[in-house]
């Protein structure tokens, strides 16, 4: 196995300006690991080995979210790993991201009643 190398489907970077998106993925390339043509064995099978699902809400609007962002990471397996029986994790997990600052805030001004009830205890 090895990580994969730079291709424009398999670009592994957190720079934005250099992500390239889609609309299209896939799970697993038998095609470009060809050598000579169409028909020959693939020396090398691309399998998706680490699929991430982004999910930010909107903060404007309640209720709803951004486009989710799919992120998948591939990884090269070589005609000899499969044929010797070589397996690959794969992983999978959904991400959803906010901003807690408006909720800390909100957090900070709500107070327990029990709290309340124990102030004005003292004060009498």
């Amino acid at each position: 196995l090895s990580s994969a190398a730079f291709f424009p489907h398999t670009l592994s970077t957190d720079d934005r300006t250099k992500w390239q998106l889609t609309r299209r993925l896939f799970l697993i390339d038998t095609i470009s690991g060809r050598q000579s043509s169409q028909t020959s064995t693939p020396q090398v099978i691309r399998v998706a080995d680490k699929i991430e699902l982004q999910i930010r809400p909107q903060t404007r609007s309640d209720g709803l979210i951004y486009l989710p962002l799919l992120r998948v990471h591939y990884a090269e397996i070589r005609q000899r790993d499969i044929v010797a029986g070589a397996t690959i994790k794969v992983s999978f997990s959904v991400t959803y991201k906010a901003d807690q600052t408006s909720l800390e805030q909100g957090l900070s001004s709500v107070q327990d009643p029990r709290l309340e009830d124990e102030e004005q205890e003292r004060d009498h």
